[in-house]
């Protein structure tokens, strides 16, 4: 990715059982408009495998790192669940704390 602070922005997906959950941010966040597009279009790449997703899923950056990270992680974009079906985000899950970013997957 973009590289306009001098460091590289590395994104890393991760699954369970053959479903996305997320990716680790490695470098730096995103400090603009247009890198955070760049983020999402190798998130958007990596969900339009076909099997990833099996609905539209909402994910949330959240700067909180995972025990023992890897070195120069500084975050996660974790699914925080579907728009519709058994995981659905319930209406007001974002009222009390909002992600500093939030994106809709949809599967291909």
């Amino acid at each position: 990715m973009e590289m306009g602070s001098g460091r590289a922005i590395e994104i890393a997906p991760f699954h369970s059982r053959g479903s996305l959950k997320g990716f680790v941010v490695s470098g730096r966040w995103p400090d603009s408009t247009k890198e955070w597009a760049q983020l999402l279009i190798v998130a958007v790449r990596v969900a339009s495998l076909p099997g990833l997703l099996s609905t539209t899923t909402i994910f949330g950056a959240r700067e909180e790192l995972p025990d023992e990270p890897v070195p120069g992680t500084v975050g996660l974009v974790l699914a925080e669940g579907t728009v519709v079906g058994e995981s659905a985000v319930p209406p007001g899950h974002f009222a009390e704390h909002q992600p500093p970013a939030l994106l809709m997957l949809h599967p291909p």
